[in-house]
C-alpha cells in the first residue's frame, strides 16, 4: 500500500473589512486543502493470460466543510465495482465526491489498470488538481511481469532452466506440481533450474512475483509434458501441397501417424533418392514440384524413429475478386477497361495482365511457382420490355496456374437498351 499528501494554499476564502479611524484594513483568512493517495493492489494480474492487473485507490481531500468537489475529465478510472479484465463501468464526468460526516473529508475511490494511461481533475471551484499515470505517486503502483518462458516439451532425466523478467525489484518463489524438483539455491529469484525425474507425465511450474511496494503479487502457470519414449508410425506415402507462395515447410506431425506429442519434440530428415541428397531441413520451393522425397522423423527423447515418403505438388490457388456489377451499352461489352478485370490476393506483386492471342490474360509472376492466365465466359438473358436493361449478361471469370489449378468468380453486366437516338 503507497500513500502519498500533497499540499496547496488555496486562494483567498474570506475577507473581513474593516473601518476604523478612517482606516480600511483587509484581513484575508487562508485555507488549506490536503491530499492523500493510497495504492492498494487487487492482486488481480495474469501476464500469461494478457490480462493486467488493477489497483483500487483512495484520493483523501481534507479542507472545509460544506464544500462541493467534483471529478471532471475522467479517462482510464472506474468504479470499485469494476471487474478484471472488463472494467465496464468508468466514472462519469461531474462525479461529486461525498463529505465524510462534517468533517471536511471527502473521499474519492477509483479503480485504474497497470500500465494503462489515465487522468481526471479534482475541484471545488477554487482549489483545482489534475492527476495522471505519470505522477510519482501513482508510477510505483506496479506489478511484475512474471511470463515463464522455457521449454514446455522436456525429455525425463532431464535439468531445464526456467525465467521470468526480473523488474522492478520483484521477489520470487518457484514450485513445481506433481513431479519434477527445483533447485534450493534458486527457489528466490527470476531464474529456477527443474530437475524433471524419471516419471512421465505433466506438471505445472508455479512462480509468484511480489513486487516490493506496493507489494503486488501476481501468480502464474506454466505447463510442461515430461515425455515418454514411444514407439513411431509414419504414413508410408503423403502428398503434400505447395502454399500459395508456392513455398512448403515439411513438418512431422505431417508424415506421423497417432503423433503423441508436438512438433518440436522431434527432428526430421529429407533425402531425394533421385539425386542422393540430404535436402536442407526447412523451406522446400518450386523446384521440388512433381519430386519425391524420403522422410525420417525422430523423437528427441529416446531417438526412436520412422520413415516415409512425400511427393510435393502443388495445389494451392488464391481467390480472385471479380470486378463490381455495371450498366453499359452493348457496344462496350468486349471492352474489359470498362467492365474491369479481376483482383487477385497474392504476397507476389502480379505484372499487369496482357491480352494474349488467344484471348486469355496473362499474368506473369502470379506466385514463386510461375505464370497464371484469366479467361472469361458470358452468358446472357434477354430481359422483358418492362426492364431498363435489354440483357443482363453474367460474366464468369476464370484463374488458372501452370500446375492447372483454378478459382473464379461471377460479375453481373446489365445492358442499357437501345433507343430511337441510337
Amino acid at each position: 500500500m503507497i500513500k502519498k499528501l500533497l499540499t496547496r494554499n488555496t486562494i483567498p476564502l474570506q475577507k473581513f473589512w474593516i473601518v476604523a479611524s478612517m482606516l480600511m484594513l483587509t484581513l484575508t483568512s487562508y485555507s488549506q486543502t490536503t491530499f492523500s493517495e493510497t495504492c492498494r493492489c487487487l492482486d488481480n494480474q495474469n501476464y500469461e493470460a494478457g490480462l493486467n492487473g488493477q489497483f483500487s485507490t483512495t484520493l483523501d481531500v481534507s479542507s472545509a466543510s460544506g464544500e462541493t468537489w467534483t471529478i471532471t475529465t475522467p479517462v482510464g478510472i472506474y468504479m470499485p465495482s469494476s471487474t478484471n479484465p472488463n472494467p465496464a463501468v468508468p466514472i462519469m464526468d461531474g462525479q461529486v465526491i461525498a463529505e465524510t460526516g462534517a468533517t471536511g473529508v471527502y473521499t474519492f475511490n477509483f479503480v485504474h489498470i497497470d500500465s494503462m494511461a489515465f487522468s481526471f481533475t479534482i475541484s471545488n471551484g477554487v482549489t483545482t488538481e489534475t492527476y495522471t499515470s505519470a505522477d510519482a505517486m501513482f508510477f510505483s503502483c506496479r506489478y511484475a511481469r512474471a511470463r515463464i518462458s522455457g521449454e514446455d516439451f522436456v525429455c525425463t532425466s532431464s535439468t531445464e532452466r526456467y525465467e521470468v523478467t526480473n523488474e522492478q525489484n520483484a521477489t520470487f518463489s518457484w514450485s513445481v506440481s506433481g513431479g519434477g524438483s527445483v533447485s534450493s539455491t534458486t527457489n528466490t529469484s527470476n531464474v529456477v533450474e527443474i530437475d524433471w525425474g524419471t516419471t512421465p507425465g505433466t506438471y505445472q511450474v508455479q512462480v509468484v512475483a511480489t513486487v516490493p511496494i506496493p507489494r503486488c503479487s501476481e501468480t502464474n502457470t506454466f505447463t510442461v509434458v515430461v515425455e515418454d519414449i514411444v514407439s513411431l508410425a509414419c504414413n508410408n506415402s503423403v502428398n503434400l501441397s505447395m502454399n500459395n507462395s508456392c513455398q512448403l515447410n515439411v513438418l512431422p506431425s505431417m508424415i506421423l501417424e497417432d503423433m503423441e506429442y508436438e512438433d518440436d519434440s522431434y527432428t526430421i530428415e529429407l533425402y531425394d533418392e533421385a539425386a542422393e541428397v540430404i535436402v536442407p531441413n526447412g523451406t522446400l520451393g518450386d523446384d521440388y514440384i512433381g519430386k519425391q522425397l524420403r522422410v525420417t522423423v525422430t523423437q528427441k527423447c529416446g531417438n526412436n524413429s520412422c520413415w516415409g515418403y512425400v511427393t510435393i505438388e502443388d495445389k494451392s490457388v488464391v481467390d480472385i475478386v471479380c470486378p463490381a456489377d455495371i450498366t453499359i451499352d452493348c457496344d462496350q461489352l468486349t471492352s474489359v477497361a470498362i467492365t474491369g478485370l479481376p483482383v487477385v490476393n497474392t504476397t507476389i506483386p502480379a505484372t499487369v495482365p496482357v491480352l494474349q492471342a488467344d484471348g486469355r490474360y496473362l499474368l506473369a509472376g502470379y506466385d514463386n511457382c510461375g505464370d497464371a492466365y484469366f479467361s472469361y465466359s458470358d452468358e446472357s438473358v434477354i430481359t422483358d420490355c418492362t426492364s431498363a436493361a435489354s440483357s443482363i449478361v453474367t460474366r464468369t471469370w476464370v484463374i488458372t496456374d501452370e500446375a492447372g489449378n483454378s478459382k473464379s468468380c461471377t460479375q453481373s453486366i446489365s445492358i442499357n437498351r437501345a433507343t430511337l437516338a441510337d
